[in-house]
């Protein structure tokens, strides 16, 4: 017999479950039939009769919420009261934060300060820590999907970075000399004081909304002579002024310049790495070599020279200027131009060889069409590619006409050139002065130089066959702290032992990195720990606010949750390193004295609330989040 589900109120599977049950009831109780009656099932049970009947209205009471409908069940709508609560917050916070929300005509944009209220009525026992995100994103009135994306627990690989390079830049108060009498200025410096959003969104709420007839350029003046903003250059100068005037050419030919540039090239899956050797005119800006070698060495600027001298037809220049770099002083150098008067560029100025790095700037920027490829391997093959490259660009920049040089082309010009007398005797002056001045130079640096440092560097680059010509490279090292050097010459002898040194490095270059960070390292280490140190033991004026706006905030709060909430915002918020560190520290020392299921609780909001300051540097984020988290989950050490 089938059991029709139409005339039954139940559906056929409950039925067809108590079938079941009944069934397996009476094989326990040992029945050959079931029960025709109630009284029957009533009797063979042995329970009371008005129990078994309340029993029953229980059961298909219950039956009706054994079935739900497919999908997500539908959020009830939040209590009025709680909804209400909710919007009054957001309406007070955005009525005492101007420019904390920017509507525009597709997105919507929010200051950090207004990211980290909303994200705060999340946080454990807040206003919206009941509701859903829906309920929420309603009463606040923030689109549901970038209300996820904010409370979305983050991961330090997955921090955005910030828009704009170093901390947000919060407003200052104006200078009391600068308070002005003329009401609208008065209005404009009040209230950009309390303005949160950027520079432009100000600019159109002065016009639309204060009704101040300025435009951006004029605002942005005001504040900065109030001190309220600072502006960013947009270009940096080309050239520092202590380098105008030191660079002189009289006519082509009186002086080359000379550097190299790794060129990068991968050939079936294989990564090489060359060097290009570049010789240029500094009157004329041809360029007379160009050369693609295995390395940056002595024989790379040799034969760049050779070449510059097939270029001219023999004829050297008055003088050639190279960089620093240890192995430009090799003597095979000095004896290959030894027909000319070799110069040091400024360590460390790249506009004192300002042809050649122009040059290379172009090359960057310049590729020729068809190249020939020639070679019995892929280094060889490599190399042909890129000499080729390095011929087609140069060769096509030395044939176009430039207007500085009268319409000729660089390689025109140098032709054509007829320095009379004086200018040659002018250049020969020019040049002694340059090569006293380098000679002066070298001779401080060495008379600063420590013999002991300078002693162990020469012994050690000796021991390490590192080529030291003329002692430059001890010398360019000696200028770092004994700690550093000695650090450094230990890892690069630890790495060479152990086969982990780079196959192509530079063993000088390499050392020299090692060396500079090693010192930066310590440098910075020793004057974080002696900064903090020295400010508690004096009781610096920097930090005794600091300290007493701490007790300040852990009297007034009545939780610790609620005080490690705003030790982290006072982080956030903070103008200094110093500052930054003191309160990360409070925060620290806070959320550990909780108990571990509160403090993981407040740690995932917590990273949510760090994650969406946007302007704040992402190390500084990164090292807030993994300070708390030490503090949530110590690991033994």
């Amino acid at each position: 017999m089938t059991v029709p589900a139409g005339p039954l109120r139940d559906k056929p599977s409950v039925c067809a479950a108590v079938f079941l049950w009944a069934l397996r009831i009476g094989q326990e109780l040992g029945l050959e039939a079931l029960p025709t009656s109630s009284a029957e099932a009533i009797s063979f049970s042995g329970s009371g009769r008005s129990q078994a009947y309340e029993v029953l209205i229980r059961l298909q009471a219950s039956a009706a919420g054994l079935f739900e409908s497919a999908g997500r069940p539908t959020a009830g709508a939040p209590a009025p009261a709680t909804a209400l609560e909710l919007c009054a917050a957001v309406r007070d916070y955005v009525m005492l934060h101007g420019g904390c929300v920017r509507v525009g005509a597709e997105h919507c944009s929010y200051s950090d300060g207004f990211r980290r209220f909303v994200l705060g009525l999340f946080a454990p026992q807040a206003l919206a820590h009941s509701l859903t995100v829906e309920q929420a994103a309603n009463a606040i009135g923030v689109p549901v999907g970038t209300l996820k994306d904010w409370l979305r627990s983050p991961a330090l690989a997955a921090l955005p970075s910030p828009p704009t390079p170093g901390p947000e830049q919060t407003p200052r108060s104006a200078d009391p000399l600068m308070q002005c009498a003329q009401p609208q200025i008065a209005t404009l410096l009040t209230e950009y004081e309390a303005w949160e959003g950027d520079l432009s969104s100000f600019c159109g709420h002065a016009r639309d909304h204060l009704g101040l007839p300025f435009g951006r350029t004029f605002i942005t003046n005001v504040l900065v002579a109030a001190g309220l903003y600072e502006t960013k250059p947009r270009n940096a100068p080309h050239q520092a002024p202590g380098s105008r005037g030191s660079m002189k050419f009289f006519f082509p030919g009186m002086q080359w310049f000379g550097d190299g540039k790794q060129l990068r090239i991968i050939i079936d899956g294989q990564n090489l790495l060359f060097n290009i050797e570049a010789l240029v005119d500094g009157a004329s800006n041809a360029a007379v070599a160009a050369r693609v070698t295995d390395a940056e060495n002595a024989a790379a600027v040799v034969e760049a020279f050779a070449e510059g001298l097939q270029t001219t037809g023999g004829q050297p220049p008055m003088a050639i200027t190279l960089d620093n770099r240890p192995s430009n002083f090799a003597p095979e150098i000095d004896a290959a131009l030894s027909c000319t008067e070799l110069l040091r560029a400024t360590p460390g100025r790249g506009q004192a060889k300002a042809p050649v790095e122009g040059s290379f700037g172009l090359f960057e920027q310049s590729l020729p069409g068809a190249i020939i490829i020639e070679g019995g391997t892929i280094r060889d093959k490599a190399r042909s590619i890129a000499q080729w490259l390095v011929h087609a660009f140069f060769l096509g920049r030395n044939g176009k006409p430039r207007g500085k040089l009268g319409g000729q082309s660089p390689a025109q010009a140098y032709d054509n050139t007829n320095p009379t007398d004086e200018q040659i005797e002018a250049s020969r002056r020019w040049i002694l002065e340059l090569r006293r001045r380098e000679v002066l130079a070298r001779e401080s640096r060495e008379r600063h130089a420590d013999p002991v440092r300078l002693q162990l560097l020469r012994e050690q680059l000796a021991a390490l066959e590192i080529d030291d010509p003329q002692g430059q490279a001890s010398l360019s090292l000696s200028g770092y702290s004994m700690g550093a050097i000695v650090r450094g010459i230990a890892v690069f002898r630890a790495k060479r032992e152990m086969g982990t040194l780079p196959a192509e490095c530079d063993p000088y270059r390499y050392l020299a990195g090692i060396i500079s960070n090693t010192e930066s390292r310590e440098a910075l280490e020793r004057t974080a720990h002696h900064l903090i140190k020295l400010r508690q033991r004096a009781g610096d004026l920097h930090l005794a606010p600091l300290m007493a706006r701490a007790d300040a905030i852990r009297q007034s709060q009545d939780t610790v949750e609620c005080a490690v909430r705003e030790f982290v915002d006072a982080a956030l918020d903070a103008h200094g390193l110093l500052e930054f560190r003191f309160w990360t520290a409070q925060a620290r020392d806070g959320i550990a004295a909780m108990p571990a299921p509160e403090a993981k609780a407040l740690y995932r909001h917590l990273t949510r609330v760090i994650a969406a300051c946007f302007r704040i540097e992402r190390r500084w984020r990164e090292s807030l989040i993994s300070s708390i988290a030490r503090a949530v989950a110590p690991v033994a050490a």
